[in-house]
C-alpha cells in the first residue's frame, strides 16, 4: 500500500484526536503548549496536576439568604440597604473617587473596609492591579486605625480592672445602706465591714485609724455617709479636721468636730 502525503497527514492526525479524546484523570488537567506526548512508541494526552484553588468562589444560588456561609460570590451585594452606591474601578482616578466616597460615607468603620476590600478583590479579578493598589492603601490604613483602637480599648479596659482591683483592695468600706443618722444605728453597725472609714486627705477610705506615715488627726464617717459625699465636701471637711484638732498624737477623749455650717446672726 503506497501512502501518500496526504493519507499520512490524515492517519496522523486521527490518531492524535483519538489520543486527545481521552480525558485525564480527576485532579489533572491537559498541559497548556505540550498537549501530547511520546510513552514506549505510542502518543497519549500530556496530562499534569490541576492547581488546587484557594478560596473558590461559590456563586450565590437563587433563594440563598444574603448572609449565608454557603456562598462567597464576589459580586453579590449581602445588604442593598447598607451599600455605598458609585463605586468603581474603571481607572485610577475612578478608584481614587470611591475611596473618597467610602471615606465621606456615614457606614462604620468595619464597613468602610469591608467596601474597599471587595473593590480591591474586584479590580484583581478583572485586571486592575493599579486600581487594586488604591484600595489596598486605604485598607492598610483602616487597620492602621483598628490597631490603634483596640489598643485604646485594652488600656482602657486594663485601666478599669486596676480601678476594680484597687477597690476591692482598697478602700471606702462596707457599705450596708445605713448611715450614723439610720433608726437604729449602734455599735454593731460601726463594726460591720471593719468601722468607719477615712474621709479626705491622702489617706481617704483607709480605715479609721492612724495609718503609718500619717501626720494628720483622721476624720472619720461611716462608709454609707463617705459615699454620698463628693470630693470637694470630703476635702473640705478633712481640712476643717485638721484645723481645729491639729495634734495627730494627741490623747484622751475623741474630739468631734461640726461640720455644720454656721448661719449668720441677723
Amino acid at each position: 500500500m503506497n501512502l501518500t502525503t496526504d493519507l499520512l497527514k490524515q492517519i496522523v492526525t486521527e490518531e492524535v484526536e483519538a489520543v486527545l479524546s481521552e480525558r485525564c484523570q480527576k485532579g489533572y488537567k491537559t498541559h497548556p503548549t505540550r498537549k501530547t506526548k511520546e510513552m514506549y512508541g505510542k502518543t497519549y494526552r500530556n496530562c499534569i496536576k490541576a492547581e488546587e484553588k484557594k478560596n473558590p468562589r461559590i456563586p450565590r444560588k437563587p433563594g440563598q439568604p444574603a448572609d449565608s456561609d454557603d456562598h462567597s460570590d464576589l459580586y453579590t451585594d449581602e445588604n442593598e440597604e447598607k451599600t455605598i452606591h458609585g463605586l468603581g474601578f474603571k481607572d485610577e482616578a475612578k478608584a481614587r473617587a470611591s475611596v473618597a466616597k467610602i471615606k465621606k460615607s456615614n457606614r462604620t468603620h468595619a464597613h468602610k473596609t469591608q467596601a474597599a476590600i471587595a473593590m480591591e478583590q474586584r479590580a484583581k479579578a478583572a485586571g486592575k492591579t493599579k486600581e487594586a493598589a488604591i484600595f489596598r492603601k486605604f485598607i492598610e490604613q483602616q487597620k492602621k486605625k483598628t490597631k490603634a483602637k483596640n489598643k485604646t480599648n485594652e488600656e482602657e479596659l486594663e485601666e478599669k480592672k486596676k480601678r476594680k482591683k484597687k477597690s476591692k483592695k482598697g478602700s471606702g468600706g462596707k457599705r450596708d445602706g445605713k448611715g450614723s443618722k439610720s433608726k437604729g444605728y449602734g455599735l454593731h453597725q460601726w463594726f460591720q465591714g471593719g468601722g468607719w472609714v477615712q474621709v479626705g486627705g491622702k489617706y481617704d477610705g483607709k480605715p479609721c485609724a492612724k495609718q503609718k506615715g500619717q501626720k494628720t488627726k483622721p476624720y472619720c464617717r461611716d462608709p454609707d455617709d463617705r459615699d454620698k459625699l463628693s470630693k470637694k465636701e470630703k476635702e473640705k471637711r478633712a481640712r476643717k479636721k485638721r484645723r481645729e484638732d491639729p495634734n495627730p498624737n494627741r490623747r484622751g477623749k475623741a474630739k468631734n468636730v461640726s461640720q455644720k455650717s454656721k448661719r449668720k446672726k441677723k
